[in-house]
């Protein structure tokens, strides 16, 4: 899983977090609010790692300009 994938999962996973909540399910919410929390962390790992993005092409940085919004 590259960067970009894990910012989606956390996403994801908030959302999941939020039906589980309102569900009234606060084990399941609170077990993936957990996940995203992970999810979220290696995302800002892997876009501190290519904080340069811009200057280098790749899958990776095509991935990171995708989810962020930026056109391409």
């Amino acid at each position: 899983m590259i960067g970009p994938q894990h910012y989606t999962e956390a996403e994801n996973l908030l959302v999941m977090a939020k039906e589980q909540a309102a569900a009234g399910d606060t084990a399941a919410a609170d077990l993936f609010l957990r996940q995203a929390d992970v999810h979220a962390k290696l995302a800002l790992a892997a876009a501190a790692g290519v904080s340069g993005y811009e200057s280098m092409g790749g899958p990776d940085s095509s991935a990171w300009k995708k989810v962020a919004g930026v056109q391409i």
